[in-house]
């Protein structure tokens, strides 16, 4: 064993790949205790998957562990002492365990990694304090610490001594050096492996598992909006919003009502499939517009409220809202309808800067924001964390709205159902605890929203008002079918209006995309809007297309199917399997290369909509 080891500090193996195999054990630890956190998403996976996303995994690894290890090695070639490069691996192994572990926890609620985004997430803005996400996830903070430390002792003891001359260290080293950048680069490509190349190796559902955190992280920041190849101009076939020029404008008012992390699978939308949490939600199913297929197009708030508002969806590894794009004047339920006379405001109790939705809406033409410096109630409504409780935001926002110029459109955003899940003290025993911790207060929300409806019946204005009530993406999820590629993004969608729409299903796919466009439609908007989506009383089924783990699915008739690097890769019938378990592409390939071409087209559009001039002046 001493031979063994003292022939590893011979110049021909020098400190690069001494620190570069050791750190590639620190990504192995990480990946394992990722799995071992989320093993109900990859239970389903066979023996042979789960190697292969290991070995893929590993073959991303190799990409920031050869980078941060020359850079390491170099501060120990010029500074000559161990104190510079341990204090360096040490900010490494802490930036990337803490990285992997918060992505570890978040991946349970977002069911896809985190991107460049967290650093918005993590700002002051967000209100929810240090204190509280390390009280709640102090095992965490001792995994990360611990994890850290052991791997900065075991590689530190390799800086102490040197043994050989610089010279023939530095040789080895730059041939080491070549070997690792051969074997990261990924052998001999015209262009390097990234995580999107996991697509063609790994099965659908071992994707996740094999992606790096702080390279994803990484990634997203040095290309927040990538175009793919295949977004061609030529497919583009952008629809706009037309009406009979015999129609008169129908100036309805607007309320949209957008619940924070309200999965489709919390609702009675499951049938007997899980248990429900929304009684008051699952009666106004029956009472409204009710679309049952419908999806959120992003897995995060702020991909919500462009797609809501604007109709633009997450196409690409960042989000809309955080891009430069989202600086500019774009087409929206806002600037549009207050050309028609149309007030407006929107409301979120908490910080007025949280996640860019103020900038962002007042950009697309809002007249007034309420945040939590507006907010005129008792400090005791406010919840420790993110802000004010919703069935007491609910009050202030109707008290606002009732004094709002009609027509008007109005947007409030809840709070309380997102972790930690805080219910006011008088209420916290009045809904079941359920299975997952976001249960009891999806029950609370639900009791928030009916309190809210039940005393908007009694304004003047309700008869003359369409409430959509929608969420902006799901959250925890006990089902595997809310964990596949399109039911992760299931929400419920419904427009309540009982003296102005009759109560009917709508049971082909919608998305978000399609409210902006239905809006336009019931007021009989008289200019010609481009969109992405459609109306949603309109019997056209274009499919819906999200962005997914570096990848493309859409989503059309019950059918679902995944598009990686250049072609359909997978399809799976909903109708019957659920779980999207069975592969049916083979005896499928003509309705797989259909929805290809209309993917593509609705990829092509997106990039298309962004391409156009942005005055609406």
């Amino acid at each position: 064993m001493n031979k063994i080891r003292n022939s590893l500090k011979t110049p021909l193996f020098p400190l690069l790949p001494r620190l570069f195999l050791k750190t590639l054990v620190l990504f192995l630890s990480l990946r394992l205790i990722f799995f071992a956190l989320n093993f109900d998403f990859f239970n389903h996976l066979s023996l042979n998957e789960l190697a292969t996303s290991f070995w893929f995994g590993t073959r991303l690894d190799l990409i920031p562990t050869l980078y941060c290890s020359a850079i390491v090695v170099v501060i120990w070639f010029l500074v000559g002492r161990s104190w510079a490069p341990t204090i360096l691996i040490g900010v490494v192994a802490l930036s990337f365990t803490f990285l992997s572990l918060i992505d570890t926890h978040y991946y349970a609620f977002l069911k896809e990694h985190i991107g460049m985004e967290i650093f918005w997430q993590l700002t002051p803005s967000n209100n929810v304090s240090l204190w509280k996400y390390i009280s709640e996830y102090w095992h965490t903070l001792i995994t990360g610490l611990v994890v850290s430390l052991v791997y900065v002792y075991w590689v530190r003891r390799d800086f102490n001594k040197r043994g050989h001359t610089r010279l023939k260290e530095l040789t080895s080293t730059m041939l080491w050096f070549l070997l690792f950048f051969f074997l990261a680069r990924g052998g001999f490509r015209s262009r390097p492996i990234r995580s999107a190349d996991a697509g063609l190796h790994v099965s659908e559902q071992g994707v996740a598992l094999s992606i790096n955190t702080g390279l994803y992280v990484f990634e997203t920041w040095a290309n927040p909006m990538n175009k793919p190849w295949f977004a061609d101009s030529t497919l583009s076939n952008l629809r706009s919003t037309e009406v009979d020029t015999g129609d008169s404008i129908h100036k309805y008012n607007f309320v949209f009502i957008i619940l924070e992390s309200f999965g489709k699978e919390y609702t009675g939308l499951n049938g007997d499939m899980a248990v429900h949490y929304t009684p008051h939600l699952n009666e106004l199913f029956g009472q409204s517009v009710n679309c049952t297929r419908a999806y959120a197009n992003g897995l995060k708030s702020v991909d919500a409220v462009p797609a809501i508002f604007s109709g633009i969806p997450k196409l690409s590894g960042s989000s809309f809202i955080h891009s430069p794009y989202s600086s500019k004047k774009r087409p929206s339920v806002f600037n549009q309808l207050a050309k028609l006379g149309y007030s407006s405001s929107f409301f979120h109790g908490t910080d007025n800067n949280s996640m860019g939705f103020r900038t962002f809406l007042i950009n697309q033409g809002l007249e007034a924001y309420y945040g939590i410096n507006e907010y005129t109630g008792p400090k005791t409504t406010h919840d420790g964390n993110w802000g004010i409780y919703d069935h007491l935001y609910f009050d202030y926002a109707l008290d606002v709205i009732d004094n709002q110029k009609p027509p008007f459109v109005s947007g409030i955003f809840t709070l309380s159902s997102h972790h930690p899940y805080a219910l006011p003290d008088s209420l916290r025993n009045r809904f079941p605890e359920g299975d997952l911790d976001i249960h009891k207060s999806i029950g609370y929300t639900d009791y928030a929203l009916h309190r809210f409806l039940e005393k908007c019946k009694t304004k003047s204005w309700f008869s003359n008002t369409i409430f959509i009530i929608t969420a902006d993406h799901s959250a925890q999820n006990q089902l595997h079918a809310y964990r596949t590629a399109s039911g992760k993004y299931a929400v419920p969608l419904l427009l309540y209006a009982p003296s102005i729409l009759s109560a009917q299903k709508i049971t082909r796919e919608v998305s978000h995309l399609d409210i902006f466009p239905t809006v336009l439609d019931l007021v009989k908007y008289p200019n010609r809007v481009p969109v992405l989506g459609n109306n949603i009383f309109d019997s056209t089924n274009t499919g819906v297309v999200h962005y997914d783990n570096n990848g493309y699915h859409i989503t059309r008739d019950h059918w679902v199917m995944g598009f990686h690097h250049g072609k359909a890769q997978t399809l799976h019938d909903k109708n019957n399997d659920v779980n999207c378990l069975s592969d049916v592409i083979g005896q499928n390939s003509h309705r797989a290369k259909n929805m290809e071409t209309r993917l593509k087209q609705e990829v092509s559009n997106y990039y298309e909509l962004l391409s156009l001039p942005t005055d609406l002046n």
